[in-house]
């Protein structure tokens, strides 16, 4: 198992703390410094056990741990990694962020050859903003992508994925393009459509509205509940992908609507059953 002296994390929402919560229960590293742009989040972290200190100085950060990991949205991560760049651009360097090509485009741009940044993206989380949601062994069977930038040396590939494989995870190797591509269907797209479900609800002005909402909209709406703020950066981010992804469900939607006009119970069925069958088979697709 890989182990490190120092890992060092900015940011500690729910991924950055878990990954921290699950570093210092493997004994990955012999010291953990965490790094935020709030006061309260990083006294909570100390308290809590999740990190051994905390710091706002990300130079002295960067110039001092032997593995950084950025967890904060992905257009501060691009920010920092202006600052590795100028600082420590031989650090071994990961990021969690769940769109990769503005990500990699930026390492390819401001690195150069043979750099230790190896981009990855953790397919685990939850609506759960913030500290709070953090929980220890987020990542055990989850599939983490592994994507390297144009640059990144073979041996910090290798590292990266190792670290991964000691939190239990199951790591894919994909480059930055293909990531965002499947992810904007998989992942982008389903909170889109759920932020216009929860939209339209609101359209309906009945008092006994939310007497009737059942666990059905409930657990299908639950990522609804995300944080605005990165979701609107990501939407924007992988906008290219998205944006195909989304015209080929207004395709299906206005499939559906032209059965539901036709009234043709048995075509409506067949298109349905074709459905469910497909979605069956995905549970025991890894």
């Amino acid at each position: 198992m890989v182990v490190f002296q120092k890992i060092g994390i900015i940011g500690l929402g729910m991924l950055g703390g878990s990954i921290a919560l699950d570093v210092r229960r493997l004994g990955i590293a012999g010291e953990i410094i965490g790094a935020s742009r709030r006061a309260s989040t990083l006294r909570k972290a100390r308290e809590n056990g999740f990190v051994d200190r905390t710091t706002t100085d990300v130079h002295n950060l960067i110039r001092s741990v032997d593995f950084l990991i950025l967890a904060t949205p992905p257009k501060v991560i691009t920010s920092y990694l202006r600052i590795l760049a100028e600082t420590n651009p031989g650090l071994l360097t990961t990021d969690v962020a769940s769109v990769k090509e503005e990500i990699i485009e930026t390492v390819n741009k401001y690195f150069g050859k043979s750099h230790w940044f190896v981009g990855s993206h953790p397919i685990a989380g939850s609506e759960v903003q913030g500290l709070a949601g953090s929980k220890s062994s987020l990542f055990v069977s989850r599939a983490v992508v592994v994507s390297p930038a144009r640059n990144s040396c073979p041996a910090a590939v290798e590292k990266v994925k190792e670290f991964w494989l000691a939190l239990g995870a199951r790591v894919i190797q994909m480059d930055a393009r293909e990531h965002d591509y499947i992810l904007a269907v998989s992942s982008h797209l389903p909170h889109l459509t759920v932020y216009a479900l929860v939209d339209t609800l609101k359209t309906v002005k009945n008092p006994h509205l939310y007497q009737c909402l059942g666990s059905g909209f409930k657990d299908a709406t639950r990522i609804g509940k995300s944080n605005p703020q990165l979701w609107a950066e990501i939407f924007l981010a992988n906008r290219k992908h998205l944006l195909v992804h989304l015209a080929s469900y207004k395709r299906r939607l206005q499939r559906l609507e032209s059965l539901l006009r036709g009234t043709r119970r048995n075509l409506l069925t067949r298109y349905l059953k074709e459905i469910v069958v497909y979605r069956e088979s995905l549970d025991g697709k890894k």
